[in-house]
C-alpha cells in the first residue's frame, strides 16, 4: 500500500448546512483527542454542542471539530468497512434558536497515530487512523472511502488529501 491509497476524512460544507461549534473550553481537549490513544472519562459523559442562532439547517455526517463527531449513519457505513478502532461518546447538539436538541451523532476517538511514510514502507495495513504528521486529520483507505460513498450517507461526505486539497 501507498500513501496515496489513502484520504483524509472532510466536513462536507453545503449551503444548507447546520454550523456546529463546541464550547470554548473544549478545545483544550484537541490534543488528547488527536493523540490516538484510548480516552479515560468518566462514565456517562455527554459532549454538548450547540448550534448558533442562523447557523441551522442540515447536520453533516462529519463535524471537524476539536472533538469530532460522526452520524449513526457514518458509523454504520465504517462498521460495514470493517473499522473497529474507534472510542465512542455520547454527543448532544442543541439548536440555540428553538431548543431543539440532536443525538444521532457521537464523539469519536480515532484509536491509532500512524505516519503516512511508514505506510509507503509497507510497514503497516490500516484502514483508518489519525495522521502522524497532521493528526487533525482522519485517514481511511480508498477501500473505506468506497464503502462509504456506496452508502446513502457517501453524498454528504467530504475527502481531501493530506495537505488540505480535496479530492
Amino acid at each position: 500500500m501507498t500513501g496515496t491509497d489513502y484520504v483524509c476524512l472532510r466536513e462536507f460544507l453545503h449551503e444548507d448546512g447546520a454550523r456546529v461549534t463546541l464550547p470554548p473550553q473544549a478545545h483544550t481537549e484537541a490534543p488528547r483527542w488527536r493523540s490516538g490513544s484510548l480516552i479515560e472519562l468518566p462514565p456517562g459523559t455527554v459532549f454538548r454542542y450547540r448550534i448558533a442562532v442562523g447557523e441551522e439547517g442540515v447536520l453533516p455526517p462529519f463535524v471537524d471539530a476539536s472533538v469530532p463527531l460522526l452520524s449513526e449513519e457514518l458509523l454504520a457505513a465504517l462498521r460495514s468497512a470493517g473499522i473497529d478502532n474507534l472510542q465512542l461518546f455520547d454527543a448532544r447538539i442543541e439548536e440555540a434558536a428553538t431548543g431543539q436538541v440532536h443525538e444521532g451523532h457521537k464523539c469519536v476517538n480515532v484509536l491509532g497515530l500512524l505516519s503516512v511514510g511508514a505506510l509507503a514502507k509497507g510497514a503497516f495495513d490500516l484502514s483508518l487512523f489519525r495522521s502522524g504528521e497532521q493528526a487533525q486529520h482522519i485517514v481511511l483507505h480508498r477501500r473505506v472511502r468506497a464503502r462509504i460513498e456506496a452508502t446513502p450517507v457517501g453524498a454528504r461526505v467530504d475527502f481531501g488529501v493530506l495537505g488540505g486539497e480535496r479530492r
